[in-house]
C-alpha cells in the first residue's frame, strides 16, 4: 500500500511537471488509494504512458518533460502512443491501455482521446490493481485516481494581458493603407 501511495505521488509529479512546461494555471484532483500492491520485483515504481500522439510539440515537449523526470526520480517509465492513421481514436487507445496493463505497471498515465470512450480500459486497469491517472482531459469514469488538467479558461485571460500589453503600440503603428508596421518596415503609402 505505501508503494501505491509513493506510486500515486510520484505520477503526479511527474504529469505535473510535465504539464507545466508553459502554464502556471492548473489543477489536480486527487481521489483514494488503492490498496492492492502489484509491486514490481525490484521494489522500484513503475509508470507506462499512454499519450495520443507525438506529432503536435506540446505532447512532444510533455513527453520528454515526463521521462526526464522519470529519470531523475529513479521510476521504470515506459510511453506508447496510438498509431500515426489513428491518434485520436479511442478504440485505438484502448488497445494500447490494455496492450499496457497486461504489463502490470503499478501507474498508468493516460492522456484521454476522449471523456467517456475509454472508460472500459480504465475500469480494466482499476480491477487489476493498477493506479490511473489522467492528464490533458478527465473522464467520466470513477476509477481515475488522479486527474491533472489546465485551467485553459485563466490561461487565455493571461495571455491575454500579456499580448494586450506586449502589443500596446500595434494600432497606433499599424498602417492600414499598405497592410505595413510603420516602426519596423516603414509606411510606404503615406496615408495613415
Amino acid at each position: 500500500m505505501k508503494k501505491k501511495m509513493m506510486a500515486l505521488v510520484l505520477a503526479v509529479v511527474m504529469s505535473a511537471s510535465a504539464t507545466a512546461c508553459g502554464s502556471s494555471t492548473g489543477t489536480t484532483e486527487t481521489k483514494g488509494e488503492k490498496t492492492e500492491d502489484a509491486a514490481s520485483e525490484e521494489g522500484t515504481v513503475v509508470v507506462a504512458q499512454a499519450m495520443p500522439t507525438l506529432n503536435n510539440p506540446w505532447y512532444v515537449q510533455f513527453a520528454n518533460g515526463s521521462k526526464d523526470m522519470a529519470e531523475k526520480l529513479g521510476i521504470k517509465f515506459s510511453q506508447v502512443t496510438n498509431p500515426g492513421d489513428s491518434e485520436w481514436d479511442p478504440e485505438a487507445q484502448i488497445g494500447i491501455i490494455e496492450n499496457l496493463i497486461a504489463t502490470e505497471p503499478d501507474v498508468i498515465e493516460i492522456d484521454p482521446t476522449s471523456t467517456d470512450g475509454i472508460n472500459t480500459a480504465i475500469e480494466e486497469a482499476a480491477t487489476m490493481g493498477i493506479t490511473v491517472v489522467t492528464s490533458g482531459s478527465r473522464t467520466s469514469s470513477e476509477h481515475v485516481s488522479c486527474s491533472i488538467t489546465a485551467d485553459n479558461y485563466q490561461g487565455g485571460v493571461s495571455c491575454g494581458k500579456r499580448d494586450g500589453k506586449t502589443f500596446e503600440w500595434c494600432w497606433e503603428d499599424y498602417c492600414f493603407g499598405c497592410d505595413t508596421w510603420k516602426r519596423c518596415y516603414g509606411c510606404t503609402c503615406k496615408r495613415f
